[in-house]
């Protein structure tokens, strides 16, 4: 019986601490490493979904920030303009499925990367059901791409975990204008809607860029 109830309080006791999000949450993943397996959140710093961060700047176009290989950025969607919805996402083929992305606004992030180069970026997001998108846009104008032209080198994470990731890579260029500016790519932070409800998923995360040669 004494055993029975100490493994009930171990569970109860586990539960509560996977519960709470933030540094209790962090220090069990580091107590118990199988429970990063399932939480891979925890594997990372933790992301307080608490704190009010300064909601995203009106974009240029369609770009709200400039990324740089190395960066770490924590930001938010709360108060995010909404350009790219399901429309743009199945017509692109970046989603096969319509999550009513028109219902949340979006994060556009823009990165120049040099050649032969990967770049890999991680979204840390236990606050939000939130989903990373990556692709090659070649438009001289920063207007929001249009899912009436194709995509090259798109690339996407719509896992159901905290933390997802995408890669891509540059090769080497023929252009003197790319070798001195780099390929643009732009990075996509968007958030997916509550099904029947009309209202759009909304958090913080931490965005992390990694590139090598």
């Amino acid at each position: 019986m004494n055993v029975i109830l100490r493994g009930g309080f171990a569970l109860s006791l586990l539960a509560l601490i996977l519960a709470c999000s933030g540094e209790f949450g962090h220090r069990a993943g580091q107590l118990f490493p199988f429970l990063r397996k399932t939480y891979p959140e925890l594997n990372y710093p933790p992301v307080d979904c608490e704190v009010e961060l300064e909601e995203p700047p009106p974009s240029e176009g369609c770009v709200t920030h400039k990324l740089e290989c190395g960066d770490t950025i924590e930001g938010t969607t709360f108060g995010a303009e909404k350009r790219l919805g399901d429309d743009f996402y199945t017509g692109t083929r970046l989603s096969a499925f319509r999550y009513d992305y028109d219902a949340s606004g979006e994060v556009v992030y823009e990165i120049h990367v040099p050649e032969n180069t990967e770049v890999v970026t991680t979204m840390v997001s236990p606050c939000a059901d939130l989903d990373l998108f990556a692709f090659r846009y070649e438009e001289g104008r920063q207007e929001c791409p249009s899912a009436k032209r194709e995509l090259p080198e798109t690339e996407y994470s719509q896992k159901e975990s905290a933390v997802e990731s995408v890669k891509f890579t540059t090769t080497t260029f023929r252009s003197k204008e790319e070798r001195r500016t780099g390929r643009k790519f732009l990075v996509v932070v968007d958030g997916k809607g509550e099904e029947g409800s009309g209202r759009g998923q909304h958090g913080n995360y931490r965005l992390e860029v990694k590139c090598t040669q």
